[in-house]
């Protein structure tokens, strides 16, 4: 036997456009945590940033605010698809949850319903800093959630209609529900706006063996409707565009519409709790009342460094399923301790500034930086018994963090 020695082609070469076919990848910078822009590989610890793009992807399955977390960030528990986010911890504590910088916590008369605060439409990006802090506020054990809201990037005018409707089976009308949203961006010159406004409708959700999901011993997200407005309107100025300034409004409402009660189940018999036709107890139906309005400035060259000053003013209402009231809520006025129902609600009104300026290379140090700031914090916080119309707690707080 004979064998013969087959030529070889030569190998391309593969670095002949090698330059050319490198892409740059734009640095990412976060800014919760330390007021101005850093980036991502400058900074210590497990950090996330959720992009719009994830967001979306999100959105076209369920409007929870919570679930894009759930589904994105390492350490971030299930989603309770409740209105209540009691459980849905960051590595098991409890995280604090900013939108643009401002805090939803109402750590004063906690309720663990600071989760569903505006429509998910509005935000443009979420980052996540994993560990305590306290450089934001209180209340974050287990890290920072900050929403930020969307900007016009785009010279021009464009608006997004987004529309929604769902349905588990067609012979259940129950479970129908749907969401109109529009979005408006314009940016000309040195002047922008962004106007978003969304309404959603919410059915029952059930389980894959057709039961309906029961309801939230807090409140529910199913049987509800919610409206959502948010308005920026922005400046930029000065030498090399360095100064702008924004105003901007949000205010949202989800509220339940009391169609439903509580069937409960039997966790012997392996039957879980569901929902039936009903009027729940008491004359009020739950609710997330958010609103605020903050005026900021931000300077990126002021003595080498970047200045940010922001003032803001927020009303965070919550109101709670009716329930039997314990002795502590009790008057005998109002009828017999065993047949007496009340409704416990949550109404905080913050108002406060927050600045800083930060500084890079500080004295021509390679990776020397400063950043100092002033924050003040006023915080009035009460929780009343709706149905009896009695104040069943008051607490108010001024902070100033160093």
């Amino acid at each position: 036997a004979q064998g013969l020695a087959q030529p070889t082609t030569p190998a391309p070469d593969t670095t002949k456009d090698k330059d050319e076919e490198v892409t740059e990848l734009q640095k990412m910078t976060v800014t919760t945590g330390y007021r101005s822009p850093k980036a991502i590989d400058q900074i210590p610890g497990a950090i996330k940033l959720i992009t719009n793009e994830e967001i979306s992807h999100t959105s076209l399955l369920t409007d929870d605010a919570t679930a894009v977390l759930s589904r994105t960030v390492p350490g971030y528990a299930a989603g309770t698809q409740q209105l209540q986010n009691t459980g849905e911890t960051l590595r098991g504590r409890v995280a604090l949850r900013l939108f643009d910088g401002i805090s939803q916590t109402t750590p004063l008369r906690e309720g663990s319903r600071n989760a569903t605060f505006t429509d998910m439409d509005i935000v443009a990006q979420i980052e996540v800093i994993n560990g305590p802090s306290a450089s934001e506020g209180i209340g974050a054990a287990g890290g920072i959630i900050n929403y930020i809201s969307k900007s016009p990037t785009k010279e021009g005018s464009e608006a997004t209609l987004r529309t929604k409707f769902s349905m588990q089976g067609w012979d259940d009308s129950d479970s129908g529900s749907y969401r109109v949203g529009l979005n408006y961006a314009v940016k000309k010159g040195q002047n922008d706006l962004i106007f978003g406004t969304a309404f959603v409708k919410r059915g029952m959700s059930f389980d894959a063996h057709g039961r309906r999901i029961g309801l939230g011993a807090s409140g529910s997200t199913n049987d509800s409707e919610s409206k959502n407005l948010f308005i920026k309107a922005g400046h930029t100025f000065g030498e090399n565009n360095s100064q702008r300034i924004a105003l901007t409004a949000s205010q949202f409402r989800l509220e339940g519409k009391g169609h439903y009660v509580q069937d409960l189940g039997n966790r012997s018999l392996g039957i879980t709790d569901s929902s039936k036709r009903g009027v729940p107890p008491g004359a009020k139906t739950p609710f997330n009342d958010f609103s605020q309005y903050a005026l900021a400035y931000n300077h990126n060259a002021l003595l080498g460094g970047s200045l940010n000053v922001q003032a803001y003013k927020a009303s965070q209402a919550m109101r709670f399923v009716a329930e039997a009231a314990g002795v502590d809520k009790w008057d005998p006025k109002f009828g017999p301790l065993v047949s007496f129902v009340d409704q416990s609600e949550i109404n905080s009104q913050k108002r406060g500034v927050r600045s800083n300026w930060s500084r890079e290379n500080l004295f021509t140090v390679e990776g020397l930086a400063m950043n100092v700031g002033f924050d003040y914090l006023y915080e009035t916080a009460q929780q009343r018994l709706a149905l009896t119309d009695r104040l069943w707690r008051l607490i108010s707080i001024t902070a100033l963090p160093l």
